[in-house]
């Protein structure tokens, strides 16, 4: 271990955990086209995979261009004997042989979701990636069917990462000789054949080094195994495994897993292990799972002035906490000399990371942790806040994740109780930083101090600017430190590192130790000379011309495209019971893996793919202030947010396997552009909490009425179907007296009072005064339900509204 070369000794560790098991993927690809996978050195690497890996690893490690010593390639393949760390066939030094364990290890309890219990039914040699969401289980089933990923690198679009039902393949299809085949199930060998050719293209970058090429093959790694099973049913190896892990996923885990072993104790106590007490080694090799938590997001987001520039504003400082937890978590592994891919996830408002257990780690993370607190009252006033928890834990707590996460859980609530403690006890940290010549508040947030002759405080306008860039940005930078070139294009907090979102010809201003990502696109990327990587970031607005330029849209003029009345509709959602799904769900299948792989599958749907549909779907419509996660928050007109939020329950629904244990709750609070910002964003959140107290949840409250998602998508349809029949007919007096008599009907239903039976002998008047014969049937359905003795129907309220809005300025 090379205490002076420590940082860089982790990324190559890092890189060796990424290629341990990438021997699988070749060994795929060989048999598909009926080549020989055989061990040729068995007894050094225990499996023929193992190989594979070795041989990849060292063209791989070509590839990248990366330092040919003896002691950095051998730290790199070191993670291909990670079945057989040490061997009677050849001679290992100590040295070697510790980090030969600890892949070994490592390995071991990243898979310790290779439960053997499957059902007879399961076994078969089916050799495609599952998904993590057919199991899950929280007392309403598992899903109905059986689905599988295609073999297809990664891309937001729902034909690659939308999960296949194998009885409709199995229709299709009959066989691999069948020409559909390939288009149901992709191919092992051609998949492998791009992720070579994606590799060779790292000889044209412009910025390399050892962090580069580590997240060069991250990424490529995650393009193109995001939907390789890391484990299969393997009949000649005895193995049984449920294959819902992939290989990008199982070997990021083992990536930080094993750079956190990487310290001098951990290495110490594995200097004589051995398989047969793996138990006994991982109850001495201690670790740290950290978790950061950034406080009032939502008020800082939402307390904005609607005046001039807001929608920019919005969108500025929404994609700043968006990427806060990111920014936070590197700096903090950064400082303790970890790769920033041991951020385990990062989103909304938080991060996990893991970390090795070190002599007084617990008091520099506690530092570091104060530190960003400082930075962020600095900056912002205590409108921000943080708090960093964490467990130091023994490797084989793993075992028990759901335990690790529960006392995760106990140790982020004291943790919020002791926010600001550091600074509230010293009265100098709480003057540091006050305002020398402030006069007034800024007119946008209301609570920065500014000099009289400012518009606005300086994070205003760099929220404003930054925000007007974003729509025109296809990079995503991280830096060390502040770029002034760019400043106006990106955030950057003292000492931590900036986030910058620039075009083509800003990439001049950069330095070779930044990162630079391509905003979803996971094509360009291995082609382009500056990026290593991409980013899923929720950016769609709605676009205007405007003096020559391309800006965002007000929200007045967001309103002024709705159909009928001028409206705009703020709308949030989010998965119902996720803590609990997380807790419960998987069952007996709670482990690390899966906890990670669930949490990334998610964050793809909403920070992913979202984005790709809203744009093919919507075209400009959709203004995305957050999406990512599990939840979302948009803004869009009214009538465009309710066929929005119904597409995003179905793809939901379709993406998670129709699994009926996931939900989503949304509110949507409709009002006009100029309405303050903070007030709509309350209302909407009340508006989703109104949805989530329906039993069972999955609902959305909209109109002020709460509704399953089946009642309002019903509603839309028969709705439009009488607006253009008898709209003219009906009349929108008419509509507001049988309006009104439903109100009544619904307040007095609530009460249990019979006078709401008077609803029948007025609407039915109404209906054969106005309404012509042949159409009053039609009408009638709108709101009773003749198949339940005439009941008036859950969503007839919600129907006589939609119609108001729908006709307020149409002239028929």
């Amino acid at each position: 271990m090379r205490e002076n070369d420590l940082s860089k000794d982790r990324m190559l560790i890092a890189l060796g955990g990424l290629l341990h098991d990438v021997g699988k993927f070749i060994q795929r690809a060989k048999r598909e086209k009926g080549e020989s996978v055989m061990a040729e050195r068995k007894e050094l690497f225990g499996y023929a995979h193992a190989e594979e890996s070795f041989r990849a690893s060292k063209e791989i490690i070509h590839l990248l261009e990366l330092d040919k010593s003896d002691d950095s390639i051998n730290l790199i393949l070191s993670s291909s004997f990670h079945h057989v760390p040490n061997t009677k066939h050849e001679e290992v030094k100590e040295e070697l042989f510790n980090v030969r364990a600890l892949f070994r290890v490592a390995d071991w309890y990243a898979s310790v979701e290779r439960s053997d219990e499957l059902e007879s039914e399961k076994r078969d040699a089916f050799k495609r990636l599952r998904p993590v969401f057919e199991s899950i289980d929280i007392g309403k089933g598992k899903a109905s069917q059986e689905f599988f990923y295609t073999l297809a690198p990664l891309s937001n679009t729902k034909e690659v990462i939308f999960p296949v039902a194998r009885e409709e393949a199995q229709d299709y299809v009959s066989d691999e000789e069948d020409p559909l085949y390939k288009e149901y199930y992709g191919s092992y060998s051609e998949l492998y054949e791009d992720f070579k050719r994606a590799l060779k293209n790292y000889k044209n970058k412009r910025f390399k080094s050892i962090s580069h090429a580590l997240n060069f093959l991250y990424y490529t790694m995650y393009k193109y195994t995001w939907c390789v099973p890391a484990s299969i049913y393997d009949r000649e190896n005895y193995h049984s495994h449920y294959p819902d892990i992939s290989l990008f996923d199982h070997s990021r885990i083992v990536s930080a897993l094993a750079t956190s072993l990487y310290t001098s104790g951990n290495l110490g106590k594995l200097r004589n292990y051995a398989d047969n007490r793996r138990d006994e080694f991982a109850k001495q090799l201690k670790i740290i799972i950290l978790e950061g938590d950034v406080s009032g997001i939502q008020k800082f987001l939402y307390d904005i002035a609607n005046i001039k520039g807001s929608s920019k504003r919005l969108r500025g400082r929404s994609i700043f906490l968006s990427l806060l937890p990111d920014l936070i978590g590197r700096y903090i592994l950064k400082s303790l000399g970890y790769p920033w891919i041991n951020l385990i996830y990062s989103g909304g408002g938080k991060f996990q990371a893991i970390v090795g257990w070190e002599e007084n780690i617990e008091d520099r993370l506690k530092d570091l942790s104060k530190e960003v607190e400082r930075l962020l009252i600095k900056e912002f006033k205590g409108k921000l806040g943080f708090v960093l928890y964490f467990k130091v834990m023994s490797l084989d707590e793993l075992m028990g994740y759901h335990m690790v996460v529960k006392d995760l859980m106990g140790e982020g609530e004291k943790a919020k109780l002791r926010k600001f403690k550091n600074w509230l006890e010293s009265y100098e940290n709480l003057v540091e930083y006050g305002h020398s010549g402030a006069e007034k508040l800024c007119p946008s947030c209301n609570w920065e101090l500014i000099p009289d002759d400012n518009e606005l405080c300086s994070w205003c306008e760099l929220f404003e600017e930054v925000g007007s860039c974003i729509p025109k940005s296809r990079y995503v930078a991280f830096t060390e430190s502040r770029n002034k070139k760019l400043d106006h294009r990106g955030f950057c907090l003292e000492g931590m590192g900036g986030v910058y979102f620039l075009r083509e010809e800003d990439l001049k201003y950069l330095s070779d130790k930044d990162e630079v990502y391509v905003i979803n696109d996971t094509d360009s990327f291995e082609e382009d000379p500056y990026a290593v990587g991409f980013k899923f970031i929720a950016n769609t607005v709605p676009l205007k011309e405007e003096n020559g330029e391309t800006t965002i849209k007000t929200f007045e003029e967001i309103a002024e495209e709705s159909d009928g009345d001028k409206k705009i509709a703020f709308v949030r959602a989010d998965v119902d019971n996720l803590g609990f799904i997380f807790m419960k769900g998987l069952g007996n299948k709670y482990t690390f893996s899966r906890v990670a792989t669930l949490s990334r599958s998610l964050d793809l749907f909403f920070s992913g793919y979202l984005t790709s549909m809203f744009e093919k779907e919507f075209g400009g419509k959709i203004y995305t202030v957050y999406a990512g996660g599990d939840d979302l928050f948009i803004v869009t007109d009214w009538s465009t947010a309710l066929k929005a939020v119904l597409r995003i329950r179905e793809e939901l629904n379709e993406y998670t396997c129709f699994n009926p244990n996931i939900g989503l709750s949304c509110g949507v609070f409709l009002t006009h552009g100029s309405y303050p910002i903070r007030i709509a964003s309350e209302s909407a959140e009340r508006a989703e909490s109104e949805a989530k107290s329906k039993e069972g949840k999955d609902s959305i409250n909209a109109l002020g009425e709460t509704l399953s998602w089946q009642d309002v998508k019903e509603a839309l349809e028969e709705t439009e179907e009488i607006l253009g029949k008898v709209g003219e007919e009906l009349g929108r007096t008419n509509m507001y007296r049988i309006y009104l008599l439903l109100k009544n009907y619904k307040k007095l239903r609530e009460k249990g009072d019979d006078r709401r039976f008077m609803f029948y002998p007025f609407f039915y008047y109404y209906l054969s005064r106005n309404v012509k014969e042949s159409n009053r049937a039609m009408v009638e359905e709108l709101f009773i339900d003749k198949d339940k003795d005439y009941e008036v129907k859950d969503r007839a309220v919600f129907n006589s509204k939609y119609i108001l809005l729908r006709t307020r300025d149409v002239r028929y």
